[in-house]
């Protein structure tokens, strides 16, 4: 037992010296300090997505908020990582190529894992079906990615664009990667490669966890709420609240304060999740 513990402890201490290791690196910094940047999603959500909510409500139209939200994500994943603000949610709601491709790359994926093999190979080629969109989809996004990366690398040779320390507009991912690709030069660790394969394949993957997960959880959020009057009354109250106060009134002092996190689940008391949570449960959970 005791040699067990001694290797969990060199293992514990390995784990720590490691994250101690990637902290330490500028890059890693910059991602943190890059995605802590709340100014950049509030700056995007002023100019792009009040005006469009005003508007649809001054005009009593329809307003589809999973698109409202996509466009959203996507300009706002786009911007963290490319730098660049695509522009996506206005007024006009313009035609962007790029996610339309995602979407169908998307598909595509999906009907791989239903599809048999020889199938799909008969559909590569004959050049048909979801094989056919899924190479017109991957033309798209590495030209569009490959824009990108090239009028990054015009900004950064001219220079008009360095990673900086501060909220400044040019702290991007993209940036991060092409000028840290030399790695640490005291430890020579976590080099980074900025070939531009790495660097689609890189930006593709964080523009599909961006867009796709962020819009889903606030389409939902928004479902839920509008499902539960009760619930959204309340969010009104609080928000309405919250503009009435002021920074020095005691009762938002007392608003403000921390409480001890409440425990869910009682260590020790176990009790059935069936018959008395469902008498128990309410809308607010």
């Amino acid at each position: 037992m005791a040699a067990n513990s001694f290797i969990y402890i060199e293992i514990l201490l390995a784990i720590i010296y490691f994250l101690y290791l990637i902290c330490k690196l500028p890059i890693f910094r910059n991602i943190i300090h890059l995605f802590l940047n709340i100014h950049r999603i509030h700056d995007l959500c002023a100019k792009g997505l009040i005006p469009v909510l005003d508007h649809t409500a001054k005009q009593g139209s329809v307003l589809d908020l999973q698109d409202v939200f996509q466009r959203l994500t996507f300009d706002t994943t786009c911007k963290m990582v490319t730098g660049y603000d695509p522009e996506c949610l206005s007024l006009d709601f313009p035609h962007v190529p790029f996610s339309e491709a995602l979407d169908q790359a998307e598909e595509a994926i999906f009907w791989r894992h239903i599809l048999p093999e020889s199938a799909l190979k008969f559909q590569r080629w004959l050049g048909f079906g979801t094989e056919k969109k899924l190479s017109q989809a991957w033309k798209i996004l590495d030209q569009v990615i490959g824009k990108y990366i090239s009028m990054k690398k015009e900004d950064l040779k001219n220079g008009t664009n360095s990673i900086k320390n501060d909220d400044s507009e040019g702290s991007d991912l993209l940036t991060s990667y092409i000028n840290h690709n030399q790695g640490d030069e005291k430890t020579g660790f976590m080099k980074i490669n900025n070939e531009d394969k790495f660097l689609r394949d890189t930006i593709l993957n964080l523009m599909i966890a961006g867009r796709d997960t962020t819009s889903s959880a606030l389409t939902w959020f928004i479902w839920l709420v509008t499902s539960h009057p009760v619930v959204l009354n309340k969010i009104r109250e609080e928000l309405t609240s919250a503009d009435e106060l002021k920074a020095d009134d005691e009762e938002a002092q007392k608003k403000f304060r921390l409480f001890k996190v409440y425990k869910v689940i009682d260590a020790d008391k176990k009790r059935s999740s069936q018959a008395k949570d469902e008498e128990e449960l309410n809308e607010s959970r």
